[in-house]
């Protein structure tokens, strides 16, 4: 469970922490107040899955085989773990801004 930003209150499983968009930031259970992932922990988490996808196809071409490109699933699995579970929830946009 993770904790709300606003009362610190462990509310926010990793499931619907990872759902938990700027655009549509989820509302904590204790304390009713929303909370999303900042959006440059969004952004860096599919930049990465991006490149790392992208030199995955660049393998598939030069080795010529194309079970390299199963490598993108477990690739966005890692950029999903590091930059969007293990995030701090921000609690306003002034908190997203300011880190």
């Amino acid at each position: 469970m993770h904790p709300c930003p606003h009362c610190q209150q462990p509310t926010f499983s990793t499931a619907r922490k990872v759902l938990l968009l700027w655009l549509r930031p989820g509302l904590c259970s204790a304390c009713n107040k929303p909370a999303f992932i900042p959006l440059r922990n969004v952004a860096i988490a599919v930049f990465a899955w991006v490149i790392l996808s992208w030199l995955l196809i660049a393998t598939t071409f030069y080795m010529r085989n194309v079970l390299f490109l199963l490598g993108s699933i477990p690739a966005a699995m890692l950029a999903i773990d590091l930059w969007l579970v293990q995030a701090p929830l921000a609690g306003d946009l002034d908190d997203d801004i300011q880190h």
